[in-house]
């Protein structure tokens, strides 16, 4: 089913939109495809915070960009037609967060895929040494300490999850699991326990 997206008397293809889970209304990716004006003009008013209204199936969204530094990535399609994205800045591998916070943005295929990339980003962003064992611990951490939360996905195959990275609280977290024993954390302690727990 094709999907669709609007603005400003423009309308081209949707081929992504994820938004925040309670505000539906706060975009945070958004993939489309048409003719290279037409994308660019779309991408732009997005942006730019204009208002873009979105046909998915028989229901109608009225979205604009959440807070923060986005990028925006366009690229031409053998057939001539042009596919464009614009997603946060925290969903690059690269980025270091914003206004001291550390936060990240994980865009996976489906839930195992998050988790791995989950770990590898967060063990980039840390200084506390993580053990590859902890990914399923630590997944299950951040969920219940409300340090990530499950995007909404509108249109498109991703799933997305939001991160945030609180160093000293994380620090006392593995600390406590350490000293109670916690399985999932002490494991890999043990002799002869390969990395990642294999």
């Amino acid at each position: 089913m094709l999907y669709r997206i609007s603005a400003g008397g423009i309308t081209v293809f949707l081929s992504d939109l994820i938004v925040d889970p309670e505000r539906e209304e706060e975009a945070y990716l958004v993939s489309v495809a048409g003719h290279q004006a037409a994308v660019k003009g779309i991408l732009a008013n997005f942006l730019e915070y204009q208002t873009l209204t979105a046909t998915v199936g028989r229901k109608t969204y009225q979205v604009s960009r959440a807070s923060g530094s986005y990028v925006m990535k366009v690229r031409k399609m053998p057939s001539g037609s042009c596919y464009g994205t614009a997603l946060p800045r925290i969903a690059l591998a690269k980025n270091d967060g914003e206004n001291g916070e550390k936060e990240f943005l994980i865009l996976a295929g489906d839930v195992e895929d998050a988790k791995l990339r989950f770990f590898a980003i967060l063990d980039g962003k840390t200084e506390i040494p993580l053990h590859p064992g902890w990914k399923d611990w630590l997944w299950n951490l951040f969920h219940e300490r409300q340090w990530l939360t499950e995007m909404k996905t509108l249109a498109g195959r991703y799933a997305a999850y939001h991160a945030s990275l609180k160093g000293d609280e994380l620090l006392a977290q593995i600390t406590k699991a350490i000293q109670t024993g916690v399985p999932e954390v002490v494991s890999c302690m043990k002799p002869g326990q390969a990395k990642g727990g294999e």
